[in-house]
């Protein structure tokens, strides 16, 4: 599968829903050989700018997909297509 995202960002703490997304997104990335980059902010300052209000927050290429909800592998794929 060829990805046309390049960079996801994952806006959150360390509460269970957080930890889920990452793997989760760890998890798809393998699965599918996709080359793409994760980063990992706890930063308040940056979740402000960014205008974060709920937590996990996802975003793929500096666009928000998912806020506050753990998304399903299938909710994931779509936004790697």
């Amino acid at each position: 599968m060829v990805s046309n995202v390049k960079n996801i960002v994952i806006f959150g703490a360390n509460c269970g829903n957080c930890k889920r997304v990452e793997s989760l997104i760890k998890s798809v990335i393998i699965k599918y050989k996709l080359q793409v980059e994760v980063t990992k902010c706890d930063d308040w300052e940056v979740m402000v700018r960014h205008n974060v209000l709920y937590l996990p927050t996802i975003m793929f290429d500096n666009v928000i997909k998912f806020k506050g909800i753990v998304p399903s592998e299938k909710e994931l794929v779509k936004c790697f297509i």
